[in-house]
């Protein structure tokens, strides 16, 4: 094993940090948890609603362009005006 692998596994076997032995700390920690849970989960939301939002207008402005592409007005030549 090289060196990099045995710094990797003695990291795995000290396991994870013991919790902090403050109350105040730990409600601290477990507070900033949350709000940053919920903050991931509501831009998560709102990514998505973007999506769905740019997907829809797209579809719509593809499909009005596809409409008013063949109701065009014509050129109007200067032999028709005179008959």
């Amino acid at each position: 094993m090289n060196e990099q692998e045995q710094n990797l596994k003695k990291l795995l076997e000290n396991g994870a940090p013991p919790e902090p032995k403050q109350p105040s700390l730990n409600n601290v920690i477990k507070r900033a948890q949350h709000i940053n849970n919920v903050k991931d989960i509501g831009g998560l939301f709102v990514s998505w609603f973007w999506v769905l939002l740019l997907g829809l207008g797209s579809n719509a402005y593809t499909h009005y362009h596809k409409i008013n592409r063949n109701k065009q007005s014509k050129p109007i030549h200067k032999k028709e005006l005179t008959k």
